[in-house]
């Protein structure tokens, strides 16, 4: 009657919770929900019966493994919740609590199976250590990103993560205060000195009948193959919180792997024609880092004069300047993939898919380069690495740099580039104004002083835009006199915003804002006057930087039907408004920011 007693207040504990913390939910979802959490539990019930009435163990081994499903159970399911409760989206974590119940079951199993092959306690105890740590790697995983960035992992975060360097991950550490890495250190410390002293609970060193351990093997062996293995990509562990979204990132990279046999087709399925009258045209795309448009003197009235090249060619009405530009999101490598491909948030393009700015000007007969001072060329199975690619001569500055070089290195590739009469469209990454700022340009460019480990700081960030706006400026000017310019753009991957940390989601419209200006030589100007009137005006329409593609294909008179003219900020159809943008990948309306 105790085991019967007990199975219910917990199964009722638990469904109750899952209920609670789930959104979304009908009649169906209810049903399958009892049913999924019933079988684990009647399992765990009687591996507990025969372990106890049986094996003669005594109750204190459940405590950790209780404790330790628990954890597994409500980690995920509470702190998505704790994102999402106010959102439209519907969820349902039955997954979570059935792994969690699963989790217990194995614990105790293993437990009694480490007791009978070794005779040492404290051997028995590290391994079991190990062994815990394991099982809550996940659980530990979703609750440091909660408690640093209050809100739960998701895909794009981890897509982040797998893209991050090995200087960036030196960078991000330098941003972490030292009383930080000492929480940090001494919670990780916490952390396994409690499992150890935990693990004095579960350790049961005793002569079990052979027939006990065969036991004990078939119900282990047997929920290993039911959670792991079982219906293939369909096994329970694979529906679980960070576990599904790490396989879905991963079936994400597998699908690059297969990015150029389906390119291939897409191109192949397209038609592109340029309409530009004479040859011999360099066309520039500038792509910032971090640049926040109400920092930049040149698009708003801010107190510093961080951009005076900027400022001065748009007083002589030299470039365009448009300070209604938005990202898309706060995350490099998604920004990058929307920006530079006709995938965008207004359709439903995939990236494999998509065709690409540089195989638009390729289509054409442009010879493209790419040169960057972001990442690595060797790493083919990013987004950014595989657009970069595509192009007929492309380097990245880590390839001839020990480190990362400021941005003036960019120069020396391109005045490599020969003059040719060929059409040609150059793109060129900056590292503009990425973490930490102060280490993005010389020390000769400090205008602002920036105390010792106040590299985060507005002096710092300011300074870097001041050195981004010299950069522009030395490849306006090289490219002007060699390299028969016809059109230079710039605009920024996000923003940031400079009063807290640094965060990989979306977290307010400092951190989308960011600036575009576009330079139109004189005789372009002459030759395609539709265009330059256009530009001039939308100069205070809005726009996301995610309809970049669009709009280079309209600076550089490429044609191409599946482009709608509608998504062109060249062209008189331009129908985007405030409140028809959005940003943070469609989720927010550009109508939200009421400071612009």
């Amino acid at each position: 009657m105790y085991y019967i007693f007990t199975f219910f207040i917990v199964f009722l504990v638990l469904y109750f919770s899952l209920i609670y913390l789930s959104k979304g939910l009908d009649n169906s979802d209810y049903r399958v929900s009892a049913v999924k959490l019933l079988i684990p539990l009647i399992l765990l019930t009687g591996v507990i019966y025969i372990s106890i009435n049986f094996f003669y163990v005594d109750m204190s081994i459940f405590i950790v493994p209780s404790i330790i499903g628990l954890i597994i159970s409500y980690t995920y399911p509470v702190i998505y919740y704790l994102t999402n409760s106010n959102g439209k989206i519907g969820f349902l974590h039955c997954y979570d609590f059935v792994w969690g119940i699963y989790s217990v079951i194995e614990l105790i199993l293993i437990t009694m199976i480490l007791g009978y092959f070794i005779n040492s306690e404290i051997i028995c105890r590290i391994i079991y250590c190990i062994i815990i740590i394991g099982f809550l790697t996940p659980s530990i995983v979703t609750i440091l990103y909660y408690l640093i960035y209050r809100k739960v992992i998701d895909i794009s975060t981890i897509q982040t993560i797998y893209y991050t360097q090995k200087y960036e991950v030196i960078e991000f550490f330098k941003t972490i205060s030292s009383f930080e890495k000492f929480l940090i250190l001494l919670g990780g410390l916490c952390f396994i000195v409690a499992i150890f002293l935990l693990s004095n609970f579960s350790i049961v060193l005793n002569s079990f009948k052979i027939t006990d351990l065969f036991i004990m093997n078939i119900f282990f062996w047997g929920i290993i193959y039911f959670t792991f293995i079982v219906k293939g990509q369909n096994a329970l562990i694979r529906k679980t919180g960070l576990i599904k979204l790490v396989l879905e990132f991963c079936r994400f990279q597998r699908s690059l792997a297969q990015y150029n046999v389906k390119h291939k087709e897409a191109i192949e399925n397209l038609k592109f024609e340029h309409l530009l009258s004479k040859s011999g045209n360099t066309f520039i795309l500038v792509i910032g880092e971090s640049a926040n448009t109400d920092h930049m003197s040149a698009l708003c009235e801010y107190n510093r004069d961080t951009t005076p090249w900027l400022t001065e060619m748009s007083k002589s009405d030299k470039i365009l300047t448009f300070n209604h530009m938005y990202s898309s999101f706060v995350q490099t490598a998604k920004v990058m993939e929307l920006a530079l491909t006709n995938a965008n948030q207004y359709n439903n393009i995939n990236f494999v898919d998509a065709i690409t700015i540089i195989d638009a000007a390729k289509s054409c007969g442009f010879e493209t380069f790419w040169y960057s001072n972001q990442g690595v060329a060797n790493v083919e199975n990013t987004v950014v690495s595989i657009i970069g690619q595509k192009a007929d001569y492309y380097r990245w500055t880590l390839e001839d740099y020990t480190s990362v070089p400021y941005d003036e290195a960019l120069l020396d590739y391109l005045k490599s580039i020969p003059q040719t009469d060929s059409n040609k469209l150059i793109v060129l990454h900056l590292k503009g104004s990425h973490v930490v700022f102060n280490e993005r340009y010389p020390a000769e460019f400090e205008v602002w002083p920036v105390e010792k480990n106040h590299g985060l700081g507005v002096n710092a960030y300011d300074n870097s835009i001041r050195y981004t706006d010299y950069i522009l400026k030395l490849i306006f000017n090289y490219s002007k006199s060699a390299l028969n310019l016809q059109s230079m753009v710039y605009f920024s991957d996000h923003g940031t915003d400079i009063e807290v940390k640094r965060k990989p989601y979306f977290n307010g419209f400092d951190t989308v804002r960011v600036p575009l200006f576009i330079y139109l030589s004189d005789e372009y100007k002459m030759r395609y006057s539709e265009t330059y009137k256009n530009l001039k005006q939308h100069k205070d329409y809005y726009i996301t930087n995610d309809l970049i593609f669009n709009l280079m294909l309209g600076i550089m008179q490429i044609k191409c039907d599946s482009v709608p003219f509608e998504d062109d900020f060249t062209k008189k159809e331009y129908i985007y408004t405030k409140e028809s943008l959005k940003t943070n990948l469609g989720k927010v309306s550009l109508s939200e920011d009421i400071d612009h």
